[in-house]
């Protein structure tokens, strides 16, 4: 298995040492989930995907795509998270990962790293109108908005250091190394994710992975840190936190969950081929997913650039 390789070096934030240092990271504000979907109410796209007339693939890995396309072959990142910026992590790499999607399908992309501080500051301070200043944390919806009417920032050589007080500037509106995430705003306005769209039902979660476009989870459902003998982590407690899923595998009853917080979730070998799994992945048991982790939660989707061609798959049938 290829080597994941941090994209800040030497300056990477640590991982959690232990659980009150993850709880910290923890950072989905669900109080605001509801409330801000339906103030968005029609302005939000419904997940579809025209002309597609197979069903979805029975597993699907992607993280075999962001090796196999990444320019170093590198496995997925494994940067944690410094502070309960888990919203704008967990984006981060799935537009990282859609890039390599978009490139596998040959379009004309490359990959360029993108710095979620930005994402951050401009999911909480313009769509959230500040509303949580002073403390961290953020929701799905801001961050994808923000993706939208703000666009990506690639990640540069003058940005401020990625650690927590300059994340927790930025996430509040203050200069952090004395630059402001508003001294990128035009740069950034030139990349801008078309479209973003809540998923309702595990049908849709099957053909968005199927058809490479990846996406992210928030709810308040966590997990055992390790897998159990099976090779599979439980559901365990609460985590106001977002993921990313990356893949699944339903004869065999897995979801492949990636993590913002490091090298902590153990390895994972593939429950059908044995293979290693990169770390930082949790393997959770499909169905166990779907009672208690996918309802009531805010799944979203994330478009290329230039919106949602059309692939091969029909997902109506799964709605």
């Amino acid at each position: 298995m290829v080597m994941a390789i941090s994209k800040y070096g030497e300056k990477a934030p640590a991982a959690p040492a232990n659980a009150l240092e993850r709880m910290q990271l923890c950072g989905f504000s669900a109080g605001d989930m509801e409330d801000y979907w339906q103030a968005r109410g029609s302005d939000h796209a419904t997940f579809f995907i025209a002309g597609q007339t197979e069903a979805p693939q029975d597993s699907v890995r992607l993280w075999k795509t962001y090796a196999d396309n990444h320019p170093d072959g590198s496995a997925p990142d494994l940067t944690p998270q410094p502070t309960g910026n888990c919203v704008a992590a967990a984006v981060e790499e799935v537009i990282e990962l859609l890039q390599l999607c978009e490139i596998a399908a040959g379009d004309a992309e490359s990959y360029r790293p993108l710095f979620n501080p930005y994402h951050y500051a401009t999911g909480r301070v313009l769509v959230g109108k500040n509303k949580l200043r002073g403390g961290a944390g953020s929701i799905g919806g801001w961050q994808a908005k923000a993706l939208e009417t703000h666009g990506v920032l690639y990640l540069q050589d003058i940005l401020p250091q990625y650690n927590k007080k300059n994340v927790d500037a930025w996430g509040d509106d203050r200069k952090a190394a004395g630059q402001s995430f508003r001294d990128y705003m035009e740069v950034a306005s030139k990349n801008l994710v078309r479209s973003t769209s809540r998923i309702d039902s595990m049908g849709h979660i099957f053909e968005a992975l199927s058809s490479k476009y990846p996406l992210t989870i928030a709810s308040n459902t966590g997990y055992n840190m390790l897998p159990g003998r099976d090779g599979l982590h439980r559901v365990n407690g609460n985590w106001s936190h977002q993921l990313q899923v990356w893949g699944y595998g339903r004869a065999k009853n897995w979801i492949a969950i990636k993590n913002q917080w490091g090298d902590v979730h153990g390895q994972v070998f593939d429950p059908e081929t044995g293979e290693p799994w990169p770390r930082g992945f949790i393997c959770a048991y499909l169905d166990e997913f779907e009672r208690r982790h996918f309802r009531g939660s805010e799944t979203i989707s994330y478009s290329r650039f230039d919106g949602y061609p059309e692939q091969k798959y029909d997902h109506s049938r799964w709605a």
